[in-house]
């Protein structure tokens, strides 16, 4: 397909390069891309507004979108460290504000703030005030293919691929041009931890 509207990208349909996707029932629906990753804060809320009545259906968790009331991921992923003795989850805000991260009520006092009324709290703080901070990156092996490991609930993980070969061989559902996903038991799944130290100053 050509760059359409001298648009800097191409992709295959639905893309059409106009800021919005191609239809089949003549719904004109907007996509936008970024050139730059966006960092979704966890507890940031997802809102559906039909015939004017807006409704709360999803919040973030670990940088995706989790319906409300689902069972809460127990996979330890992302920036985590050390602060006062307690360990928290580490994001960075787009004014590039170092932050921690907690749902845990116990581990919270009167300088935490609920952002979004969503249970979860976070902090600002200064990287000199973290230690023993570390990148946690689960992955797993399914009949010898590696997989992104996204969330768990129950007995089951969430797998992604980006590869075609590995989505097929797995029988994973295709959501999107490059991208598989689906829920599989966790006895298939051999789980990896690959955890990195990370200077809190680099952030």
């Amino acid at each position: 397909m050509n760059k359409s509207y001298s648009g800097w990208e191409n992709n295959e349909w639905p893309w059409t390069g106009n800021g919005f996707t191609a239809s089949r029932n003549g719904e004109d629906i907007p996509e936008w891309t970024s050139k730059n990753y966006i960092e979704l804060e966890l507890g940031a809320k997802l809102h559906r507004v039909v015939d004017g009545k807006d409704e709360v259906i999803g919040l973030t968790a670990e940088n995706l979108f989790q319906k409300i009331n689902e069972v809460k991921s127990m996979l330890k992923k992302g920036l985590h460290g050390i602060y006062k003795g307690v360990e928290y989850r580490i994001t960075v805000d787009m004014d590039n504000n170092l932050k921690i991260i907690t749902d845990e009520k116990e581990k919270i006092d009167a300088t935490f703030e609920d952002t979004y009324q969503s249970g979860v709290y976070t902090k600002i703080v200064k990287p000199n005030e973290l230690v023993d901070c570390v990148s946690i990156i689960p992955f797993g092996f399914i009949k010898g293919e590696k997989v992104q490991i996204l969330q768990e609930k129950e007995n089951k993980y969430q797998v992604a691929t980006g590869s075609i070969l590995v989505g097929s061989n797995l029988n994973l559902p295709r959501v999107d041009r490059d991208s598989w996903l689906g829920w599989v038991s966790k006895s298939e799944v051999t789980l990896i931890e690959e955890i990195t130290p990370v200077n809190p100053k680099e952030l």
